[in-house]
């Protein structure tokens, strides 16, 4: 599959939100059933769906940039608040009342947090790589290193390490870099992204939203370890599964196990359902 380092809301059929600091670029591919809402994480882009959409035909699917990322606006703050509230434009705009919320990171916890807010709009919720609290090895000295040396030269530099297991591909690699700085030049603004990012600890406000939800960590995932995964699961009244060899990018590293998770947890939430109402 050629995939290409664009975020998806590149294209003429992008749309936007007006959300409440800027547009919030987000695509909307046509299908049938429950759609599907996608949300990026920190230093990300759409594009980190890029594998796992095609996998999903026939869905309806929402592909959103957050605020600072992608074809949306730069913004700040950057809370976990204010990338709720993106995520609540777009639903608005797009005019969905029932839905599946699938994450990435960051992405799977503000998808938890509206669940809990809003469960009789949520059918289920899968995270990909998410944790209450990330975990990075030396962020102030990682973030004096992205002001001497730029956004895409530390990257270029870190994300490998940081969010990917030993021998992944090539293309995986530069699709990840790709994603985390094409159009982000302000390292200003990617400093204030990934500290809001990794000091925020959601711990105190995770409950069960009473959605169905399922945690996915990968084995060797160091920034959203499977025991911070497991947590997490604990804490929303969810599941959680390890990928074996898994880093923290799961979508791109392993799109297929992905879009099956994402299906098979729709028709689980689906059955549940209608178990309940018979």
């Amino acid at each position: 599959m050629n995939i290409s380092s664009a975020p998806l809301t590149a294209g003429p059929d992008v749309q936007f939100a007006s959300g409440p600091a800027g547009r919030i670029a987000y695509r909307d591919i046509d299908g049938e059933g429950i759609p599907i809402v996608f949300v990026h994480g920190i230093n990300m882009s759409s594009g980190v769906w890029s594998k796992v959409v095609p996998l999903l035909e026939g869905r309806r699917r929402i592909i959103m940039d957050l605020r600072g990322h992608g074809n949306s606006h730069s913004n700040s703050p950057f809370e976990i608040d204010d990338y709720l509230a993106d995520l609540k434009h777009v639903i608005e705009a797009t005019k969905i009342s029932r839905f599946q919320l699938v994450g990435v990171s960051l992405g799977g916890m503000i998808a938890c947090l509206y669940a809990q807010e809003h469960p009789e709009n949520v059918q289920s919720v899968v995270a990909f790589g998410s944790a209450p609290v990330g975990k990075h090895p030396n962020l102030n000295g990682a973030m004096r290193r992205l002001r001497a040396i730029g956004v895409a030269s530390y990257f270029e530099a870190s994300l490998e390490k940081l969010t990917l297991p030993p021998g992944v591909d090539r293309e995986v690699r530069d699709l990840v870099v790709s994603y985390a700085i094409d159009g982000r030049e302000d390292a200003t603004m990617v400093e204030a992204v990934t500290r809001a990012g990794f000091t925020t600890d959601l711990s105190h406000r995770l409950v069960p939203s009473g959605c169905p939800v399922l945690i996915v960590n990968g084995e060797l995932d160091r920034t959203c370890t499977p025991e911070l995964g497991r947590a997490l699961a604990i804490s929303t009244g969810g599941e959680a599964l390890e990928i074996p060899n898994g880093g923290h990018i799961l979508p791109l590293e392993t799109p297929a196990e992905c879009a099956r998770l994402i299906a098979g947890m729709t028709r689980d939430a689906d059955s549940a359902r209608r178990g309940e109402t018979s």
